[in-house]
């Protein structure tokens, strides 16, 4: 379990990494209108805390098999994903371009979260 769950993590990663370059090659865009530049522009704000600090230290925790806290930080990646998701939501009039993307992170960070938290309540028995 142990290895599915970094499988996991490292999966939300890349997924996070490729998605954060295709949000940053939008805000640079020429053909992208202002508003919705603004509102990429926060979501590279988020982006960049999952990748610079939820999940490193998810995986740093992981590493030291303190799931419980590795837990805590991966449940914050799907709440920045939604919140970048939730700026172009309240703007009213601004469709967001990467929701695609914010749905497959979303459900692979689920995944991860459930396994996570699966090795927090079922620790693997002492080896003897």
């Amino acid at each position: 379990m142990k290895a599915l769950a970094t499988i996991l993590v490292d999966h939300v990663n890349d997924k996070a990494r490729s998605t954060r370059l295709h949000i940053a090659t939008l805000a640079n865009d020429p053909k992208t209108d202002a508003k919705t530049k603004q509102y990429l522009q926060q979501c590279v704000g988020l982006y960049d805390q999952i990748l610079g600090h939820w999940i490193p230290a998810a995986k740093a925790k992981m590493a030291d098999n303190d799931y419980s806290s590795a837990q805590d930080y991966i449940d914050v990646v799907p709440s920045n994903v939604e919140m970048c998701e939730r700026n172009f939501d309240w703007s009213g009039h601004v469709k967001s371009p990467i929701t695609p993307d914010s749905k497959a992170i979303d459900d692979l960070a689920k995944v991860a979260i459930a396994i996570v938290k699966y090795k927090t309540t079922h620790p693997a028995p002492p080896m003897n």
